[in-house]
């Protein structure tokens, strides 16, 4: 099936004030001097900010990623500096959930070609967007299905289930209740870590795509995908369509109905994407253990 990876103009508005804050930001860092680019990378380039207005206040449930390139390796005393005046630039933006933070990626301009072939990778060359600087994505060596680390993409899946399990609030846990802005943080970590299944196991069945969006879609109109067929017998259950809802709830930044039943169904549906990963796609290698495996997880 191939994949485009030539790098992408950007796309998707970003919610009111954060391309304010993302440019502030980008001017902030770009004042340092060996700084050459600043690049926004991760859902907020890829236009899938999860997003939401709580008690009348616009409110992010996704962090922001910003992609620092340099024209020599900056000493470590000074990227510290850096990422301590972006947090408290950002803690002045006013976003409440527990979500939000800035994260910053340091990398020189001369190493950008070195970077692995990873599923980031391949998402920062096509979804990248310049904020400062020139745009130097087409110096990143295209991430293509012969040359993506299959191991590391499947590690996302174990990255995932254990998101799943370090996320979990000790209030929700201890059986309290959470108020409007930790309901809507809980919702979001299931819905964004089940999305990742498709990401992890579409380059087995020969299909690379950089957004959360097209990969579901993806998913959903190919019932016949062998990794799609296995995982909804052993979940017993569309994952397409849970897939689907569970992109339009991240985006919204929808809290969970019934956070316990969700929980249990994200986990059986990574789990399941798990063994199918350790099997090379051949569940007939280990009969009955997709279904154990499901059993187990929720």
């Amino acid at each position: 099936m191939g994949v485009d990876a030539r790098p992408a103009a950007p796309t998707g508005a970003l919610p009111d004030g954060v391309a304010e804050h993302v440019g502030a930001a980008a001017a902030q860092l770009a004042r340092t001097p060996g700084v050459l680019s600043v690049v926004l990378l991760g859902s907020a380039a890829r236009g899938e900010l999860s997003a939401a207005r709580v008690d009348g206040r616009q409110e992010l449930f996704s962090d922001i990623e910003l992609l620092v390139v340099t024209r020599g390796r900056l000493p470590g005393p000074v990227r510290r500096a850096l990422a301590a005046d972006v947090d408290r630039l950002a803690a002045g933006w006013g976003y409440r959930s527990p979500l939000f933070h800035v994260d910053l990626v340091f990398r020189e301009r001369a190493r950008l070609g070195s970077l692995p072939p990873f599923v980031f990778t391949h998402e920062l060359r096509v979804n990248g967007r310049t904020l400062h600087g020139p745009d130097v994505r087409a110096e990143i060596r295209p991430v293509t299905l012969a040359s993506l680390d299959r191991r590391n993409t499947h590690e996302i899946l174990m990255k995932r289930l254990w998101a799943l399990a370090e996320a979990l609030p000790a209030a929700w846990l201890d059986g309290l209740p959470l108020d409007a802005l930790g309901a809507r943080a809980l919702g979001v970590t299931l819905w964004r870590n089940a999305l990742d299944v498709p990401t992890a196991l579409l380059p087995d069945a020969g299909v690379l795509l950089p957004t959360y969006g097209a990969r579901v879609d993806r998913w959903r109109g190919a019932p016949a995908l062998g990794c799609r067929t296995s995982i909804d017998a052993a979940v017993g259950a569309d994952s397409g369509a849970f897939l689907a809802a569970c992109l339009a709830a991240r985006a919204a930044a929808a809290a969970s109905p019934d956070p316990a039943a969700d929980h249990a169904r994200v986990a059986g549906l990574i789990a399941a994407g798990v063994l199918w990963a350790a099997l090379d796609g051949d569940p007939a290698r280990a009969p009955g253990r997709a279904a154990d495996v499901v059993a187990d997880a929720a």
